[in-house]
């Protein structure tokens, strides 16, 4: 569900690689944002969306369980004017478009505009390449979506896996420095397309195959990477 989505990727606080593990860390309790979507998303099923009020949802303060109302909210509005949030992405992505950043730059606005009450935090929420942000969340959500499996989803078809971009997070950032992939210093929206770039240039079709790698690299810094079944 569009809910879910949203807990898992946009207001997870990092949880976005793998939900509820602490990557080379060990195990981790999920986020406060997540805890708050997962109930939400309980009430909503149990109780219909109207009848939901932020003092029910658990979570530890009021501003986050209103702004993932807010989030659901625009994304309720999204699907009414949309059909899906698939559409809402490819309408601000041009024809013929080198890579998504447009598509992320609409996908953002739309949502914090969408619904007039948003409140304005909620920008903190949205990255946006007009803001610098290296949109590492709708950059990894959009590989899940657009790249077919086993590993992501490939639910999109309007999008291609050759417009998408490398999901730059510190992990990946450090490990793209250390094999020449990379020369900014920040992990921002330059630096995602500099990367993005260069992996292009391996593998035109399809760039972000290289995440997997120099993120689980990066993560583990040389140690063993635990392999789940």
């Amino acid at each position: 569900s569009a809910i879910a989505v949203a807990g898992g990727g946009w207001l997870a606080g990092g949880a976005g690689r793998r939900v509820g593990s602490g990557g080379a860390g060990g195990e981790r309790r999920p986020s406060v944002a997540t805890r708050i979507f997962r109930a939400l998303h309980d009430r909503v099923a149990a109780e219909g969306f109207e009848d939901v009020r932020v003092e029910r949802i658990e979570g530890n303060t009021p501003q986050i369980a209103d702004d993932a109302v807010a989030l659901v909210k625009a994304l309720q509005a999204v699907l009414h004017d949309y059909g899906s949030l698939e559409k809402l992405f490819a309408a601000s992505l041009p024809v013929n478009a080198e890579h998504i950043g447009p598509a992320i730059q609409g996908f953002s606005d739309t949502l914090l505009s969408i619904v007039p009450e948003t409140p304005r935090r909620m920008r903190k929420h949205l990255p946006r390449p007009s803001s610098g942000s290296a949109c590492k969340r709708l950059a990894l959500y959009a590989r899940w979506m657009v790249r077919p499996g086993p590993v992501d989803l490939g639910l999109w078809t309007s999008v291609s896996p050759a417009q998408l971009v490398l999901p730059l997070d510190v992990h990946t950032g450090r490990q793209a420095r250390a094999l020449g992939l990379l020369e900014r210093k920040q992990d921002d929206w330059r630096a995602t397309l500099e990367l993005t770039e260069r992996c292009r240039a391996l593998c035109a079709n399809d760039p972000t195959r290289y995440d997997f790698a120099l993120f689980g690299l990066g993560a583990y810094e040389g140690k063993e990477i635990p392999v789940e079944v």
